[in-house]
């Protein structure tokens, strides 16, 4: 009893640090037009330098990885969470733009710490306790996201500025990763085996070629909502940051229906079905912000934009798996590793688009990512046709 006990309180304490981390990446997310304005940036510099969040994150991927082994899950999340909150206010104090450009760099490489070592803790307990929870834990941090532009949105109603908004996002991520670090269990994975340890080489099949370009268009895509929904709003739409702040509320609202909605989904209409489908809403939405560029018009549309997106990546990432049934774990390394560049060239083509035909007609960009999305997958492309082969070494 007092194992169940004490897992379920981990479970309870891991879902509040994904919420608090969505609600973080929320406030910041929405505080991005108020930077780069007083930072005076053109979108090409923002984009720039936000592509330095992702390669932060990807630089430190590996490495995050090792130390949520070594320490433990628990120390890892209460380590990134310290880390994280000290990075927070230091993207709004930055003096100049290229001190901007490396704190960007090192909040990526900060918050990859508390990412990898909280999904490294959830899956943990998902194993435990022997039941899908990991969406679960998702949601929540898409709730998070949605709860930070709504934080930002208040906030902005009291003309607080954004050292303010990020200042209280430190407080709370510190705050929230000091209390939840008695409930979180001290967990590390399962220990590799010696089967295990023989190194395996697998050689791409281009059913998983094919998965990974797909999931790069979707981390794109997600990448535009998360660095320029606000922006589209202040920018295009000629609205307040208060108002602004709600498209990637509304974005962070809709995903989380959607995860909360994907399995029985999946399990009624299969993958493929659900993937057309979800590229398919992509392109409405984005097509309905573009047409009709109004506060409310445009939050609509990237709510459309979330629904999409919420089961594409990880039902992408299911397919990696089963592309390579003798060893899934690589098929995913492989999936996530090139898939994670939509993360990271996003912003740099968003911005530079932008510059020369405006960040109205750069949401094309991502619309036509989903297209090809809902395309390859009406057309079968995903079915696996042929297993790729596995070496022993």
């Amino acid at each position: 009893m007092g194992l169940t006990t004490d897992l379920k309180s981990s479970r309870y304490a891991t879902t509040l640090i994904f919420f608090v981390n969505g609600l973080v990446l929320g406030i910041w997310a929405t505080n991005i037009p108020a930077i780069s304005k007083a930072l005076s940036l053109t979108d090409g510099q923002l984009g720039a330098a936000l592509s330095m969040f992702a390669a932060g994150t990807m630089l430190m991927i590996f490495l995050a990885g090792s130390v949520a082994n070594k320490l433990g899950s628990r120390a890892a999340i209460v380590l990134g969470g310290i880390l994280l909150s000290i990075s927070l206010p230091l993207l709004v104090m930055s003096p100049s733009y290229e001190v901007f450009f490396a704190i960007l760099l090192f909040f990526g490489i900060c918050n990859s710490v508390i990412d990898i070592s909280m999904n490294t803790h959830a899956s943990i307990i998902e194993e435990q306790e022997g039941r899908p929870l990991m969406s679960w834990f998702h949601a929540a941090f898409s709730f998070g996201g949605m709860a930070g532009a709504g934080v930002v949105s208040l906030f902005d109603a009291y003309e607080l500025s954004a050292l303010f908004n990020l200042g209280f996002a430190a407080v709370l991520m510190l705050l929230t990763t000091l209390a939840c670090a008695g409930p979180l269990r001290h967990l590390r994975p399962a220990q590799v085996t010696e089967a295990q340890k023989n190194k395996v080489t697998i050689r791409p099949s281009l059913t998983l070629l094919i998965v990974a370009m797909l999931t790069i268009m979707s981390l794109f895509t997600e990448n535009s909502m998360i660095n320029w929904s606000a922006k589209y709003l202040t920018d295009v739409a000629s609205t307040s940051t208060g108002i602004a702040a709600f498209a990637f509320g509304g974005f962070s609202f809709a995903m989380a229906v959607g995860r909360l909605a994907g399995n029985p989904l999946i399990l009624r209409h299969g993958r493929d079905c659900v993937l057309v489908c979800s590229g398919l809403l992509g392109v409405a939405g984005f097509a309905l912000a573009v047409l009709a560029p109004a506060p409310l018009t445009a939050i609509a549309g990237f709510m459309l934009v979330g629904l999409g997106l919420s089961n594409m990546t990880p039902i992408l990432y299911s397919k990696a798996a089963q592309a390579c049934p003798q060893a899934p774990s690589l098929g995913l390394a492989l999936n996530g590793t090139i898939g994670y560049l939509g993360f990271l060239v996003c912003p740099p083509i968003i911005g530079a688009t932008s510059d020369h035909i405006g960040l109205h007609y750069s949401m094309l960009l991502p619309l036509v990512a989903m297209l090809v999305v809902s395309l390859v997958a009406w057309k079968g492309q995903l079915e696996l046709r042929t297993a790729p082969k596995a070496v022993a070494g």
